[in-house]
Formats: C-alpha cells, sequence, structure tokens
C-alpha cells in the first residue's frame, strides 16, 4: 500500500480499509513498518458469517492505493492459499471457497514513501556530545509521533530499522596522527591528480617533478596509504572502537561519502533501532573511543614507514 504517513492521513486511510470490509467486522491487530526498505506489512482481522459464503460468491476489495493481499490464515493459524485473485483493480475471493472458520487473518502488504515515514517517526540529529580525550559520544534519540492516536488504530504497530546516521569526522583524527613524511606524499599525489584532471601540461609537469621529489624522499608506495586508509574507516576495523546503546544496533558504514584530498571527510554510521506502542521513544548514545582509536591510527601509519 502507498499512503501519507501523518497521523490524520493515516486515520483516514485506515478508516477507508475498514469500510471495505465493514461487512466483516475488521479490527486492527498488527501493523508492521521497516524503516529502511520503506515497506510495511499489515494484519487485519475480519469475520465471514456461514450465511455470507454459502449465499455469496464473491467478495470483492477495491485495490486502495496499491496495496496487495498477500496472505490469509483461518482462527486456527492454517493458510488459505490462492483464493484471492486481483481482477480489473479490484481483490476479489470466491466466498464458497473458505474453509469454516470463527475469523481470518488478512495481511496486507505495500511501500510507504520516505517522506510519509518521516511524518510518523521523530528524529532528532545526532550530535557530538559528552567529548573528552578519551571517548566521542553522539546523541541517539528517535520516538513516536503521536503515539496516542496510533494506539486508537493498531493492537500492534513497530517500526523497525529506524536509521539515526552519525557522522563522524576522522579527517581530524587522521590529521593529529598523519606523519609529516606522509603529508607530504599525500599532498604530492592530490596535486598529481588535480593536475591531471585539469588538463594543463605545465601544471603536471610541474606536479609530476614535485612527485617525484617526494617520491625519492619517502619511497613508500601510494597504495600502501590508500589500504590503510580504507582499513581505518572500514566497518569492521570500526566495530572495535564504535559501540551503541541497548536499544540500538549498528548497521552499515558508509566510508566513501565526502573526500578532503584523498582522506574522506567523514564516516557515516548507521544506527537501528525499532519503536512499538509500548516503547515509542529510543534513547542513548553511540560511543566512539577516540584515544583508542588515535594509537591505531598511528600505529598503522608507523608501519607504513618501517617498510621503506
Amino acid at each position: 500500500m502507498s499512503f501519507s504517513g501523518s497521523p490524520s492521513d493515516v486515520v483516514e486511510w485506515f478508516n477507508t480499509i475498514k469500510e471495505y470490509f465493514k461487512d466483516f467486522r475488521p479490527e486492527a491487530r498488527s501493523m508492521t513498518i521497516n524503516f529502511s526498505s520503506q515497506t510495511s506489512t499489515i494484519g487485519l482481522a475480519i469475520v465471514v458469517e456461514e450465511g455470507f459464503r454459502k449465499n455469496h460468491n464473491k467478495l470483492k476489495i477495491p485495490a486502495y492505493k496499491n496495496f496487495k493481499i498477500t496472505k490469509m490464515q483461518d482462527d486456527t493459524f492454517h493458510q488459505i492459499h490462492s483464493l484471492w485473485k486481483y481482477d480489473d483493480k479490484n481483490w476479489v475471493l470466491n466466498a464458497r471457497d473458505l474453509p469454516p472458520s470463527n475469523g481470518y487473518l488478512i495481511e496486507l502488504e505495500g511501500a510507504i514513501e520516505e517522506t510519509n515515514l518521516k511524518d510518523l517517526v521523530h528524529i532528532k540529529p545526532s550530535i557530538n556530545r559528552d567529548s573528552n580525550d578519551d571517548v566521542d559520544r553522539y546523541w541517539l534519540d528517535a520516538s513516536l509521533k503521536n503515539p496516542k492516536i496510533l494506539e486508537q488504530l493498531w493492537t500492534e504497530l513497530q517500526i523497525d530499522e529506524i536509521d539515526l546516521t552519525v557522522k563522524i569526522d576522522v579527517n581530524k583524527m587522521f590529521a593529529l596522527k598523519l606523519p609529516q613524511k606522509i603529508k607530504d606524499k599525500a599532498d604530492a599525489i592530490q596535486k598529481y591528480l588535480q593536475a591531471g584532471r585539469q588538463g594543463d601540461r605545465g601544471l603536471l609537469f610541474n606536479a609530476m617533478q614535485y612527485y617525484k621529489r617526494e617520491e625519492r624522499k619517502n619511497p613508500f608506495h601510494p597504495n600502501d596509504f590508500i589500504r590503510v586508509i580504507k582499513n581505518l574507516t572500514a566497518k569492521n576495523t570500526l566495530l572495535d572502537y564504535i559501540s551503541v546503546a541497548e536499544r540500538y544496533d549498528i548497521g552499515e558504514v558508509d566510508n566513501s561519502t565526502t573526500y578532503n584530498g584523498i582522506i574522506p571527510q567523514d564516516i557515516k554510521v548507521h544506527t537501528l533501532t525499532n519503536l512499538t506502542l509500548q516503547n515509542p521513544q529510543a534513547l542513548g548514545y553511540l560511543t566512539l573511543q577516540r584515544k583508542l582509536y588515535l594509537e591505531k591510527i598511528q600505529e598503522e601509519f608507523d608501519k607504513i614507514l618501517k617498510k621503506k
């Protein structure tokens, strides 16, 4: 399904769905949203009376805003296969084919636009707080908007994989520990690359001469430097130095976003949490062991220089 996610629009959307199922006493059971994939699943309980099954050939539900019916179960949780058919913008069920049951659970699946998701969830920007020489701590705060309204609609509501992206300024940390010899070599590489992009032969010649001088003084291979940068900003390395509060998990790490030269300006750590009606807010910190990470940077750069 695709719908606008502000609380008032959610009410309107659900009232529309209830209207379509009004002859079957619909009740909201559950709604699960995956924030990252922008998908949702809704479980709706209905009752189809014995008389309706015997006297009606078809149960027809308009395909409202592209939702699709993906699953149906009876009151013993036995799955009822292949009864719903899509026909001319309607979902159609031959009621006479339904097995006898006191009730049925229907699952509806669809998509939610990102802007609408943000109408359901409030995310405060992750900012650096409580920093000292040992650690940097980034505040994490996600909460449901208007949970009282949502409680009127759903028996259960869960929003999974809510992403609070934390930007860690690694460029400043690298600058603190980057040996001057490596700075000079990196500067020579950067100027050579810039001259090549500009296509100016004079600039290119001067940049090449500068690079050759630095190569004679500092003969380590540029690939060694680039490999160390990538390793130090990779998720597997960072997991040794970052941790999150209990309500959060660490997702993907983007280490190739914005670059200052050949060193990334920052890395993005995706921190994920879930919200429910019972737990409508998730608070905590992402903590970076700054001192230990700086020591790791120093250690890796020292290895490059010792290889000469």
